[in-house]
């Protein structure tokens, strides 16, 4: 497959590419193979995948030193990817709570809302840090609970 990435699943395949391959001048890494996601719906996967590369992207593409970390990797049952991305500013206000950088906070800033509601409902968690000018999303998600 052409593109950036392949994790062998051509829908999470998909996703990378499509909302990382147009990133100019983007240290990219993608490692580890997620395998068999064939229990949790597409529109699921596009929605944890989608959300989080979209952010990760838009971050990115306001810092100076431009890198975009994906890692995935199996443990027993449970599916883990995480990305991490250099981010130019906190993304947590004052009392520790994530928000969104953008000046129009009633429309903008839910996509770690839905993340977090999808991976809760697959029965998965969800986990988001800063550290040194690096956002990092942890992401567990279980086998067999995706209800398809």
């Amino acid at each position: 497959m052409g593109g950036i990435a392949s994790v062998r699943n051509e829908m999470i395949d998909y996703i990378i590419n499509s909302k990382l391959g147009g990133l100019k001048d983007t240290d990219i890494t993608v490692s580890g193979v997620i395998g068999d996601l064939s229990d949790i719906p597409e529109s699921d996967l596009v929605s944890l995948f989608g959300n989080i590369l979209d952010n990760a992207a838009e971050a990115v593409e306001k810092a100076d030193e431009k890198r975009i970390e994906l890692r995935f990797s199996m443990h027993g049952e449970n599916r883990i990817f995480v990305c991490k991305n250099t981010c130019p500013e906190s993304l947590y206000d004052r009392a520790g709570i994530l928000e969104t950088t953008k000046k129009d906070k009633e429309s903008h800033g839910i996509g770690h809302i839905i993340v977090e509601e999808t991976v809760n409902r697959l029965g998965g968690m969800v986990d988001y840090s800063m550290e040194n000018g690096i956002f990092e999303v942890r992401m567990i998600l279980p086998r067999g609970t995706g209800g398809k």
